[in-house]
């Protein structure tokens, strides 16, 4: 006996509905695609799950409708099984701040319900099912620990590959394949497309299989895999080249661990000489008034006065102190900040408050410096700065100096910059870690670079362009100064202009920013910390990455053990956002217990064409004293 579990979206329409039926009656299996998860159901009693993301929702109706066994690959039974144990407590207590791995979220809150078996399952194990057979491969790629199911009989076979592959050969997100990179030695902040290789691999152990069909976790199915498979390995290569034409990280990495890095994804025949990359900017000698150790910039005036940019440590703070005790400069009187990383910012506060010096900031960075524990970004570093705002563009004198600050989304959306100008010498933009010599910073597809005119990158190099004279660029972690003439400023921008075009054909979103934002829709704050019994007021903040204006449909979904209120009207609500911007929908929960644990509250969030996003909140009620 077949069920049919109702999807929570679907793209199938009859038709499609029809073939399902079909051939997965023939050989024994139905797939349904709910929500974000896969499930294979071959009989009544038994649920086979790809991965543990996102299912909860299964948990419940399955186990209403009989089912009393999931299967999942055995590196991820845990987290059905104690998911607060494996994940979530050490996450929120120790790895959320300071955070390099980019591991998803996007895993069980609870576990699953008492009486339910697990089953983990690996490479090859093997499954009887009515007149079918089921076989288990382990796929990596889009996540580290996923799993397919090849579903046959005498005449057919299929296999279930959740989010490996979508229609004529995409995938969903490119931000799924960020990790680290063995063959480069690269750690995963750095791994650009690390997850490439894994995933080839895996495409390819399926094609030689030569199944009839795919069926992907909530697209129509593949009727023709060989085809899409090759479609999806080609148009990955392509933009990893494009990618690596313009990369920062042949700076800081060198040619042969970024060739290692080439040759992983490109193939074995690749060869360093056939890949076009911008020419190396030219290099200058620093003024006599800047002064840099670490990630910090230390602008000295004749007056005696000092002004710092950037301060990564304490034992930097120190450093700086003890500077100023040795008679080096007078005193500090004022701190910038590029950007929120924890190379960056975790000893302003000590200089800030010796000196008694303001720290200033553009908004969106201004706003993450001082909540930082309301966002989830990697290299977040868990220390609230307060700030003196400038508008983006303001203009300040800090006596023989005029500095303008700037908003600069470069190597992250809350990135800022400041241009530096005294008397008839060249100026100098002090750009974070937004750029080298060799190019863009943007290797981390976690750190929201968007990718469309006047956004992201795109608007940096506008922003350099539009200056005069042309100034000189200062990256933190780089010495000496260099220029982006125009031949580089062009040639930077025709690669990520042609990688919009790349990532178009590659991404199924219906417009790829989309495809490059992990948080487009997220909670404000990610983490809340609350007294007990306290009410808690709770955003969603969505950012539209279309050109028109959108509505964008909010679902809520609060775990069995949320203590809250939320009325059956306030589980779902419609926002229209303009193009481009950022707006949010606030709800007031009051608490229906005292309880002392922690809560989660997930949503999902329909909007234009096929899009949908997901993301959660945490809650955590502080405990009284004599509960700790």
């Amino acid at each position: 006996m077949l069920y049919i579990f109702k999807p929570i979206r679907s793209h199938y329409n009859s038709a499609m509905i029809k073939q399902i039926l079909l051939l997965t009656c023939l050989i024994g299996f139905c797939t349904v695609p709910w929500g974000f998860a896969q499930i294979i159901i071959p009989q009544k009693d038994t649920v086979l799950l790809n991965n543990p993301r996102r299912v909860a929702p299964v948990f419940s109706f399955a186990s209403q409708k009989g089912a009393k066994h999931f299967v999942i690959g055995e590196a991820d039974k845990q987290l059905l099984a104690d998911p607060q144990g494996v994940f979530w407590n050490d996450y929120i207590a120790r790895k959320r701040f300071n955070e390099e791995s980019c591991a998803p979220t996007d895993v069980p809150f609870r576990p699953l319900t008492s009486g339910a078996e697990i089953i983990g399952v690996k490479e090859g194990d093997k499954f009887k099912f009515n007149s079918g057979e089921c076989r288990v491969l382990e796929t990596p790629g889009v996540r580290r620990t996923a799993v397919s199911y090849v579903g046959s009989s005498s005449t057919h076979l299929v296999v279930f590959t959740d989010n490996l592959i979508y229609s004529d050969g995409k995938i969903a997100h490119l931000y799924d394949l960020q990790d680290n990179f063995p063959e480069a030695q690269i750690g995963p902040y750095h791994g650009f497309m690390a997850r490439v290789p894994k995933l080839i691999a895996s495409l390819k152990k399926i094609r030689a299989l030569q199944p009839a069909i795919l069926f992907p976790g909530v697209e129509k199915p593949i009727d023709n895999p060989e085809q899409a498979i090759d479609t999806l390995i080609q148009r990955l290569r392509a933009v990893y080249r494009n990618y690596l034409s313009t990369s920062a990280l042949w700076w800081y990495f060198g040619e042969q661990r970024m060739n290692a890095s080439a040759k992983a994804i490109l193939g074995d025949d690749f060869e360093p000489a056939t890949l076009d990359r911008m020419p190396e900017a030219k290099k200058y000698d620093n003024p006599n008034w800047l002064t840099g150790f670490g990630t910090t910039r230390l602008i000295r005036s004749a007056t005696g006065n000092a002004f710092v940019m950037d301060v990564g440590s304490d034992g930097i703070a120190d450093r700086i102190i003890e500077m100023h005790k040795n008679g080096d400069f007078t005193k500090v009187e004022g701190v910038f900040v590029t950007h929120y990383h924890h190379d960056h910012n975790p000893g302003v506060p000590k200089v800030a408050e010796f000196f008694s010096a303001p720290v200033y900031g553009v908004e969106p960075l201004a706003d993450i410096l001082e909540r930082p524990g309301a966002y989830r970004m990697p290299c977040l570093a868990n220390v609230p700065i307060p700030i003196t705002r400038k508008k983006d563009g303001e203009t300040m004198r800090w006596h023989e100096f005029e500095f303008t600050f700037f908003d600069f989304p470069g190597q992250t959306l809350y990135h800022n910059a400041l241009l530096v100008r005294k008397g008839t010498e060249r100026p100098i933009l002090f750009v974070g870690d937004s750029f080298t010599p060799t190019g863009i910073d943007d290797y981390c597809t976690w750190n929201r670079n968007f990718l469309k005119a006047g956004k992201g990158y795109l608007y940096c190099l506008e922003k350099i362009r539009s200056l005069e004279p042309a100034p000189l660029l200062v990256n933190a972690h780089v010495d000496p100064p260099f220029e982006f003439d125009e031949e580089r400023l062009d040639y930077m921008e025709r690669a990520l202009r042609e990688r919009m075009k790349l990532l178009a054909d590659l991404l199924a979103v219906p417009e790829i920013n989309f495809g490059l934002d992990h948080a487009w829709c997220r909670f404000n704050p990610f983490v809340m910390i609350c007294e007990p019994g306290e009410a808690v007021a709770l955003k969603m903040v969505i950012t539209n990455h279309f050109d028109t204006p959108s509505t964008f449909r909010i679902e809520l979904e609060p775990d069995e053990a949320f203590p809250y209120k939320i009325s059956p009207s306030e589980l779902s609500q419609e926002l229209i956002v303009a193009p481009g911007a950022e707006q949010s929908f606030q709800w007031t929960l009051t608490p229906t217990s005292a309880a002392t644990d922690t809560a989660f509250l997930s949503a999902k969030v329909f909007g234009e064409g096929s899009l949908v996003g997901w993301c959660e909140a945490v809650i955590t009620v502080r405990k009284t004293e004599g509960e700790r």
